[in-house]
């Protein structure tokens, strides 16, 4: 099977395996989820009390979106992302950082004895910007992923993948069975009527069979227990579903017949339950990037311009906002 990555010998260390095509992110569901959600946060437009170039471009040689995206990921996956001052302005505070994966730093512990290292060489703690997913118990200064914290799941989701490959490749079942009249046909009769049967109708092709009296034909398909696999894949989204704190419906998984009446809904539902409990620590740690560093949620809420249009004209004539309030609301 794949190797997924194992939990880190050294807790201190964010080194792991899930890296490229044999990590973690190799599997389907996985994947989405991730594209899914650092889609979402990455589209968001930053606010902050001082708008600053550091804003709208983080990292000189990343845009915005990749800067987000990426830490995002790695926040994810390794529970932990850091980036490296660069720059500051005349007040000393950041003016460009540098984005580096996660896999490249070393973290503090909690006895104080180790500091930050970035490919084995200290890094002054005043130029880290870390990011942590919750507290790793055995250090406080680390954070957790969902590879590690739901590692005993991947390995099974990813035993699932390569029993059903196995399947696939070695274990084929034949399309049908053809069973003879004769009570006496020898084992080299049926071998090569086998192969002439094979030789005719192998192929795009639907030539007429014409065969013996009380010959019967067979329509074979999958055993009950090669059947379960589709059972086995639609149980795997949920648990990433679940994994990744996400309604089935996002992932294709099976889930409860949820009705949403608008997109603003199902959003407003979204936001609440997958992306700001990942959103929260962003904004409270990146605000030492740009002070009162926002995510814009608006930019997910806002529903189908006809809502939004009747929702405006009700707002407005109860008063309740202006015309060029609504209007900013909605990104006119």
């Amino acid at each position: 099977m794949t190797i997924i990555w194992p939990p880190p010998v050294i807790p201190n260390i964010l080194q792991t395996g899930v890296r490229g095509a044999q990590g973690v992110e190799s599997l389907p569901a996985v994947a989405r989820a991730l594209g899914v959600i650092t889609g979402a946060i990455a589209q968001m437009s930053v606010t902050s009390s001082e708008r600053s170039r550091i804003v709208d471009k983080p990292d000189p040689l990343l845009s915005r979106t990749n800067f987000v995206s990426s830490s995002i990921r790695d926040f994810l996956l390794h529970g932990n992302t850091a980036c490296l001052v660069l720059d500051r302005d005349e007040e000393s505070n950041p003016a460009a950082v540098r984005y580096i994966p996660a896999h490249r730093w070393g973290l503090p512990d909690d006895t104080g004895t180790t500091g930050y290292t970035l490919d084995g060489r200290p890094v002054s703690a005043s130029d880290v910007i870390h990011v942590q997913r919750g507290v790793d118990p055995a250090n406080t200064r680390r954070g957790m992923g969902v590879v590690e914290q739901h590692l005993r799941d991947f390995q099974r989701i990813d035993l699932q993948s390569e029993y059903e490959k196995e399947s696939l490749s070695k274990a084929g079942v034949p399309s049908v069975a053809v069973i003879a009249p004769q009570k006496d046909l020898t084992q080299d009769d049926a071998d090569r009527a086998a192969s002439a049967w094979a030789e005719k109708f192998d192929g795009p092709t639907r030539k007429p069979a014409i065969l013996p009296n009380g010959t019967t034909v067979q329509t074979l398909a999958w055993n009950p227990t090669d059947q379960q696999l589709t059972e086995s894949k639609k149980l795997a989204l949920t648990d990433v579903a679940n994994i990744f704190n996400m309604d089935g419906y996002w992932l294709g998984a099976p889930s409860s017949s949820h009705t949403y009446k608008s997109p603003g809904t199902m959003y407003t539902a979204f936001l609440r339950m997958t992306l700001n409990p990942v959103i929260a620590p962003f904004e409270e740690t990146w605000s030492a990037l740009a002070d009162g560093w926002k995510f814009r949620r608006l930019d997910l809420l806002v529903d189908d311009f006809t809502t939004e249009v009747t929702t405006g004209v009700a707002g407005v004539t109860a008063g309740l906002f202006t015309v060029e309030e609504w209007r900013e609301r909605v990104g006119m």
